[in-house]
């Protein structure tokens, strides 16, 4: 299930993963992004394409695949103790593509439809949350 709630500056996406937990994801008003917009890309994402290698361990430098670096991932890492509410932040660049799924060392997954490429972020909890691939 996907909600939509705004602040001044973000249209904020609450999402529930496959597994039952929840993240969010943040998209700037001042890109020009839309509730509507995002929800509409959100629902064309495309499942059928395999993961490119991640190792984004929370507090770490992270590892990109060349493969990830392809369909649009330029830079990226996990930040953690985010709060009381999510304990981790995929951050993470793209510069091209704009539909991405992140996968987490427990098998979550979590979707991003950025429609422009820029910094965007997912909040997330996970037992295993090292970030290990995304298509």
């Amino acid at each position: 299930m996907t909600t939509v709630s705004e602040t001044d500056d973000h249209v904020v996406l609450h999402v529930e993963t496959p597994k039952g937990g929840s993240y969010e994801m943040g998209f700037p008003k001042s890109e020009g992004y839309a509730a509507n917009t995002i929800l509409a890309e959100m629902n064309k994402a495309d499942a059928t394409e395999s993961y490119k290698e991640l190792n984004w361990v929370p507090g770490q430098q992270g590892y990109t695949s060349s493969q990830a670096e392809d369909i649009g991932i330029a830079q990226g890492y996990v930040s953690n103790d985010r709060g009381v509410i999510y304990k981790y932040r995929v951050n993470f660049q793209n510069s091209k593509g704009w539909s991405f799924k992140f996968k987490d060392e427990s098998g979550d997954e979590y979707k991003c439809m950025t429609i422009r490429n820029g910094w965007h972020y997912i909040d997330y909890n996970s037992d295993k949350p090292t970030i290990i691939g995304v298509k």
